[in-house]
Order: structure tokens, then sequence, then C-alpha cells
């Protein structure tokens, strides 16, 4: 069936304020690759200073079985963002 991302942890710690109008860059690392999850970090910058820093866990699932799946199919692309 067709699969889709959900997430299943967040954990955000803002620790600076972000201005508007300016520009944010994500920078996004996969930490660890599991059986049927991973989790990336991601850090928000502006201005070349850190503002926020995220770990997210995400599950693949299939959405007709309503369950995780292996993550294997998505593996080498993952890989090639690994910390």
């Amino acid at each position: 069936g067709a699969e889709s991302l959900v997430i299943v942890r967040l954990e955000l710690d803002f620790l600076r304020e972000m201005t508007w109008p300016g520009e944010v860059r994500i920078e996004t690392e996969v930490l660890r690759l599991g059986g049927r999850s991973f989790t990336v970090q991601q850090r928000l910058v502006q201005d070349d200073e850190i503002c926020g820093k995220a770990q997210t866990v995400l599950v693949v699932m299939d959405r007709a079985a309503k369950r995780a799946v292996s993550i294997d199919p998505w593996r080498d692309a993952l890989s090639a963002f690994q910390a």
C-alpha cells in the first residue's frame, strides 16, 4: 500500500528570537536509522546564529494497513544525510 511518514516524537528547543522579515536556514541530518523508524536533528539558523534545535522521530506507515513498515526502501536515500 501507499506509505506515509508519521511523526511519533518531536522535541523542539527555541534558543533565540527570529525576526521577520528575514531568512531562516534549516539544517537537517539523520541521527539514527532503525528498522521502522528514523531520527532527524534539525537546526534553525538566522544570521549565522542557531535559533532553535529539534529532534524528530518518524515512522514509515502503510496507510491501508495502518501499521509501521520497514524503512529499508528508504534506507539508502536517508543514509546520504546521516551524521
